[in-house]
């Protein structure tokens, strides 16, 4: 039989002006190697084309931005251990071959922990635009801040987001939507207080390739009290915001998890210029309105006046019987106050 043509699901093109990378490494003060990059990127144009998305047609996009910084470091990098391992790979390049060997596998690992001691790094990419066929969306700035230990009985993760100057396309939105759309959004999100070592340590000798599950022999309970080493983790929200025409909403706050008691944590959130979301919620079909508005109607009603006139919200969820306060006001779970 002559086989049939393969379908074209998509294609995609790519092109760059200018890419310079500069990567370096040197002895690191604590062992390992210490290793920067820096990556610059100029004219960014990448074409993505469809010829029938989900049975509606033809579809092309195309992504531009003038290009984009980046810039990186990890200290403390087991390079060697690491080389070792992809030496080891090389010199196994079948699964009966890996399964068969699989504790020089295990010591390869082991020798390769904790692969790093920190690791991070920052990219912003500018007046990034994304033509589609609903419009143009855009950002005039995009920008990512990260970091993250290795796997460390002293685990550590952070993730800041920022948006500025954000745009979409006026015909995918109904005019009434349109003052709401933020014009600024900063997240930065961080987790701490966690241990990779243990659960890795776990993993490498629990694991078993000749099994029909692998890691069958590995107690997933276990792995969460490795995990949280004897207390919680922290995860937190420093200071961000959503920020857009005529309003401001912030927010911060932290929480603590682990795997014998239920989350808890306290937040605190602010806002100016809910009279404009108020004003364009107001402006909507009331089918599509009259829930948000309720909800804001008894946001207002909770907050309390800030410093400066804004509306705070301070949320307590520490309640050992799941009880969760706003501005000391019992809003959700726990035991009903008694009147």
């Amino acid at each position: 039989e002559t086989p049939a043509a393969p379908a074209i699901l998509s294609r995609d093109s790519q092109t760059n002006d200018r890419v310079e990378m500069v990567f370096t490494g040197k002895a690191g003060t604590a062992g390992g190697v210490d290793h920067g990059l820096d990556y610059k990127v100029e004219g960014i144009r990448q074409v993505m084309e469809y010829p029938d998305l989900r049975g509606m047609g033809p579809m092309n996009f195309e992504i531009t931005s003038p290009g984009y910084d980046a810039v990186a470091k990890i200290s403390g990098a087991r390079n060697d251990g690491i080389l070792s391992l992809l030496a080891w790979f090389v010199a196994h390049p079948s699964e009966e071959l890996i399964s068969g060997s699989q504790d020089g596998l295990r010591d390869k690992l082991s020798a390769a922990m904790p692969l790093w001691d920190d690791a991070s790094g920052t990219m912003a990419i500018r007046d990034f635009k994304v033509l589609s066929p609903f419009g143009e969306f855009g950002a005039s700035m995009m920008a990512v801040e990260f970091g993250m230990s290795g796997l460390e009985t002293d685990g550590r993760f952070r993730e800041m987001l920022t948006f500025s100057g954000l745009t979409v396309p006026e015909a995918i939105m109904p005019p009434w939507a349109l003052p709401l759309v933020p014009q600024e959004i900063m997240l930065d999100f961080s987790a701490s207080d966690f241990n990779l070592a243990a659960p890795a340590k776990m993993i490498i000798e629990g694991f078993d390739l000749t099994a029909g599950h692998p890691m069958a022999k590995v107690d997933p309970a276990q792995l969460g009290t490795a995990f949280f080493d004897g207390g919680p983790a922290l995860l937190a929200l420093a200071p961000g915001h959503i920020k857009g025409d005529g309003y401001e909403i912030g927010y911060q706050g932290e929480m603590k998890v682990s795997d014998t008691a239920a989350p808890n944590g306290i937040a605190t959130i602010s806002a100016t210029g809910l009279d404009k979301i108020e004003a364009a919620l107001n402006a909507a079909p009331p089918e599509q309105a009259q829930q948000p508005l309720m909800m804001l109607q008894m946001a207002k009603m909770l907050g309390k006046a800030g410093a400066s006139g804004e509306l705070v919200w301070e949320v307590d969820a520490t309640d050992p019987n799941g009880a969760i306060l706003v501005n000391g006001q019992q809003v959700a779970g726990g035991t009903p106050p008694q009147q």
